[in-house]
């Protein structure tokens, strides 16, 4: 029988399992004790172990040698045994020895990990007795398995009281996950030797029967996927098919440490291969696991009430964190299927009052519509980048256009509407409910049918809230962008039912006339009126056409709105600074929409303006008709009326082009200084691929020779930059 000094003097073997390679993972230098003295220099530890050089104060000595002094006394006790005593008794001591060094260490003022500590930490069962200090365990309590269990039981064990009054307890577990976070050579070589039993205890403080503190739990969890993220995927999501993501983590996600943590596993931020492919298949796994049904599921609980309000926040995080995640679609690849995720929210959403979970529901489905191309920085050239989500956000959006009427019956319950003004609280969910509708309807397969099934009070709705909320430049914009919409649907019967029968037309035309009843709107008002006018130019025979013919107000108001809109687009001072073209007449609240071959409206390509840096004030090329600068950010390509009627010389576009006619890697016309659209382009052009994609090199090109002579002559000529205003002398 071996003696406990001889125990603690030399490791003991390791988990085998911790030694196995595995991607991810780190191979764990040789123990400190078989180290020799020049590697230890190397590393910067002590090559003996005394208390004159060791690196801990006082506390951290007693600690060394009460451990000596209790394993000499192990010893002593030992051989005065009776030979004849069960072996288990030893092993009993020894292990109540450990406990009490183990405990001591641990109510340090601050412990740290020196070779010694290193060591006896290797020694079998250690680790397991460090980390019953993390997971404190109630021995009283009868271990449950709850992979048996639904989520209702699962919830309500986790929703369980956990004891905070033992400081004691939690200053040790406190200390015990400083020691399992530490970056040093002795921390990893602890944490790679025993990662299997570090791990597998951690989760134990996720039981029912445990008090561990939870944020200790979270910096542990996060500090091991950073440094192993294969290994913690193996364990907690391939391993038996996710149980400890399904049946340990998520019924525990209204803790924050938790929460974190189930992102941090899910979207690993690790670039090499390895864990790349792991995070893949992670997705297919709990996608195929039903993560997104469980969602569902958990949003419709009420008992604890913060259960569910907190599943739709994480839900939400996730689809954030998945848009900028590679791979990410294979998680959602069943959002839409028969009878799954999506046909649940739409009739929650559908069915269910005003509520704090409807408003998030509604919050999650529009996420999901434009989650397809995250705001991203891009050249002012280049398509919007398509994101990991683009095709399943695509596959949201034609499915929402199938219940848009819904959706607009569903705000009309939430308000009454008589017929002067509308009462009720405009709020976010609202919002949201419009701006679902405007990004699903461009997807609509038909969508002339789904706009003839809206109720006619809808856009009564729209327009006298457009008039009560002068102040609402939130509102504003999304009914813009919906009335742009429809203008470009040009679908006559809702034109109708939204001009003549909701009497939008003369509305404008009033609050138009009269800025004191809409100040905070008139922008938006001019923004409109200008669409309905080049509406009515680039279609004589249409409907707009007709109807503004017809209006004696609005011919009246026209030389106003003419000249308003030319005073806003007329170039007020020489622009005369050689480093920035002028800005773009006008860019609006929201880009106009343009198909190209490669993308929907809803991601469409759109191309900005810029100007020749030589403007100058005499420049009287500017305009706000067909064929203007202007028109053309407003979406309107055409070149000029189309009922061939002459346009004034002083209405005419600018063509002063920033590309000169013989460079062959653009697409702008040769006397044109704005971009033809993306589907008019010749595939035969320099610079095209296939299909008439578009290639743009981000790189800047080299500037030959010519050019640099030039800009040194430019040089010299240089003046201070100055703007000149009208009326004065440059």
């Amino acid at each position: 029988m071996s003696s406990g000094n001889e125990a603690f003097s030399k490791p003991l073997p390791r988990d085998q399992s911790a030694e196995s390679s595995s991607p991810g993972r780190v191979a764990a230098p040789p123990p400190p004790s078989q180290r020799s003295d020049a590697d230890l220099k190397a590393t910067g530890q002590a090559p003996t172990i005394t208390k004159a050089n060791s690196s801990h104060g006082t506390d951290e000595s007693d600690a060394s040698s009460t451990s000596t002094n209790s394993s000499s006394n192990t010893t002593n006790s030992s051989n005065k045994t009776n030979s004849s005593e069960h072996p288990s008794s030893s092993d009993a001591e020894l292990r109540a020895t450990s406990e009490v060094l183990v405990k001591k260490l641990l109510q340090l003022s601050s412990p740290r990990m020196d070779i010694k500590i290193a060591t006896v930490l290797l020694h079998e069962g250690v680790m397991d007795i460090l980390m019953a200090h993390v997971s404190r365990l109630d021995p009283k309590q009868k271990h449950l398995d709850l992979s048996k269990c639904d989520l209702d039981k699962q919830i309500e064990y986790a929703s369980r009281p956990r004891d905070t009054h033992d400081l004691e307890a939690t200053k040790r577990s406190y200390h015990a996950m400083e020691l399992l976070c530490g970056t040093s050579a002795n921390h990893y070589y602890v944490q790679d030797s025993c990662f299997n039993i570090i791990v597998k205890n951690l989760f134990d403080t996720l039981l029912p029967s445990s008090s561990g503190n939870l944020n200790h739990f979270g910096k542990i969890f996060q500090h091991f996927v950073r440094r192993h993220p294969c290994d913690m995927i193996d364990f907690v999501i391939v391993q038996d098919n996710a149980t400890r993501f399904f049946d340990l983590m998520l019924p525990l996600l209204a803790n924050p440490p938790i929460a974190d943590a189930i992102l941090s596993i899910i979207f690993l931020r690790e670039t090499n291969a390895d864990a790349r492919s792991k995070r893949t298949e992670s997705f297919k796994l709990l996608s195929k696991r039903g993560l997104l049904q469980w969602f569902i599921v958990a949003s419709e609980k009420s008992n604890p009430p913060y259960f569910a309000d907190s599943a739709q926040e994480l839900f939400l995080r996730i689809i954030e964190e998945a848009s900028q995640t590679d791979n990410a679609n294979e998680l959602f690849e069943l959002v839409d299927s028969e009878g799954g995720f999506f046909s649940r929210l739409k009739q929650h959403i559908v069915s269910s009052p005003p509520s704090k979970s409807r408003k998030q529901l509604i919050n999650i489905l529009r996420n999901l519509c434009t989650s397809g191309s995250p705001p991203t920085r891009a050249s002012s050239m280049s398509h919007p980048i398509q994101g990991p989500l683009y095709n399943i956000s695509h596959r949201i959006r034609e499915k929402v256009s199938v219940f848009i009427p819904d959706l607009c019956r569903l705000i009309l319950n939430d308000y009454e509407t008589p017929t002067a003004h509308v009462k009720g609280a405009f709020t976010t969910e609202h919002l949201n409910l419009l701006e679902i509708i405007y990004y699903s309807l461009p997807d609509a397969l038909d969508k002339h049918d789904i706009l003839a099934k809206i109720p006619d009070g809808f856009w009564r709705w729209a327009i006298l809230l457009f008039v009560d909320k002068r102040t609402s430049s939130i509102y504003h914009t999304i009914f813009y962008k919906i009335f742009y919409l429809l203008i470009s649907i040009n679908n006559e019967a809702i034109l109708i039912k939204m001009f003549q029968v909701a009497d939008w037309f003369g509305i404008m035309v009033d609050q138009y006339s009269n800025p004191e009843k809409g100040t905070d709107t008139h922008g938006f008002l001019n923004l409109m009126l200008n669409h309905v006018r080049l509406t009515s130019d680039a279609d004589p025979g249409g409907y707009i056409h007709r109807l503004v013919s017809a209006h004696e107000r609005y011919q009246s108001l026209l030389p106003k709105l003419r000249a308003d809109t030319l005073a806003q687009t007329e170039p007020k001072y020489a622009w005369k600074l050689d480093t920035c073209p002028r800005p773009a007449p006008h860019l609006g609240p929201t880009p106009p929409l343009r198909s190209s071959l490669m993308f929907t409206s809803y991601n469409a390509a759109t191309l900005t303006l810029m100007s020749d840096e030589g403007d100058t004030m005499d420049d009287t090329n500017y305009g706000i008709d067909l064929g203007s600068d202007y028109a053309y950010c407003l979406g309107f390509d055409h070149p000029a009326r189309l009922d061939g009627a002459e346009l004034h010389s002083n209405y005419h576009s600018r063509r002063n082009s920033i590309h000169s006619a013989s460079s062959g890697d653009s697409y702008y016309s040769e006397n044109d200084s704005r971009p033809s659209s993306p589907t008019n382009i010749s595939a035969s052009s320099p610079g095209m691929f296939f299909g008439g994609l578009v290639f743009e090199s981000l790189t800047p090109e080299e500037p030959t020779s010519d050019d640099i002579k030039k800009k040194k002559k430019k040089k010299k000529k240089k003046k201070t930059t100055k703007i000149a205003f009208d009326g004065e002398e440059s």
